[in-house]
């Protein structure tokens, strides 16, 4: 039982980049670990929400005392330090996919315990040559050299270019897999029906929170499923417009203490 009552109980939604973790300085701003510490000790729940997996999260994340992480738009779901449940994909479906994407001449990231890049040589994939800058973030397996029957991972992400193609590939992961368009030719696949909003409702499930108790945070594009399900959107300082029709709170940005200041006015803290 909390302070409130578990009745009063808030589940809280948190992006990384633009929200908790700032773009600019690389840092989790002092203000907003307290925020989180204070929410929890309300007796609310915190998380992660996130596209990333397990093996991507930065090390500056899992410092701060969350409840729980969701990884990979809520195929994994880590609480108090547990993986408590984990969806990867069917072993034959992702050979199926590894074979596709070099069919497909695309430049992909097969995003599981360990990362299988595919890079063909063309400049548009020259970032993905070093890791595409994974490694800043946290200590990984990057595998650049596999056989497609060696991969098993939970989502993937690709690019393409004038000289990919990309119709084989979209009828091997169309039947199985829902595909989020992320910027110009760069795409994020995950399994049919999972999104941020589908992590929010794995822990509703489990903790028996209602919908109108649950809170969500975020700036991007990638946060839309969240703002679409959540009563309570609250939107970053700088944010995509795309969120603007669901934010319910506009707070200040991630480095001005946004976070803490929007948990306060609402209440949370």
């Amino acid at each position: 039982m909390n302070k409130n009552g578990t009745e009063n109980r808030k589940a809280l939604f948190f992006d990384i980049d633009g929200t908790i973790l700032s773009e600019e300085t690389k840092m989790i701003p002092h203000s907003a670990v307290e925020a989180i510490l204070a929410a929890r000790e309300n007796g609310h729940l915190t998380f992660i929400n996130t596209g990333r997996t397990r093996a991507c999260l930065p090390d500056k994340i899992k410092e701060v005392e969350f409840d729980g992480i969701l990884c990979g738009c809520g195929t994994e779901l880590i609480f108090h330090g547990e993986s408590i449940l984990h969806q990867s994909l069917d072993r034959q479906l992702c050979c199926r996919i590894a074979e596709a994407v070099r069919k497909a001449s695309v430049g992909a990231i097969l995003e599981g315990e360990s990362f299988f890049f595919h890079v063909p040589d063309r400049p548009a994939f020259q970032f993905l040559k070093t890791g595409g800058g994974l490694k800043e973030d946290a200590r990984m397996d990057l595998v650049f050299d596999w056989e497609p029957e060696d991969t098993v991972f939970d989502k993937f992400v690709y690019w393409s270019d004038e000289k990919s193609d990309q119709n084989e590939l979209m009828k091997v992961v169309q039947p199985y897999m829902d595909i989020m368009v992320r910027g110009n030719n760069f795409y994020e696949i995950v399994p049919r029906g999972y999104t941020k909003a589908k992590a929010i409702q794995i822990v509703q499930e489990m903790f028996h929170i209602d919908l109108e108790n649950t809170y969500v945070f975020g700036d991007s594009s990638n946060d839309l499923s969240m703002f679409e399900y959540s009563p309570n959107a609250i939107a970053m300082g700088q944010h995509d417009p795309i969120l603007d029709p669901y934010a319910s709170y506009v707070t200040d940005t991630v480095e001005n203490d946004g976070i803490w200041k929007a948990m306060k006015a609402l209440k949370l803290i």
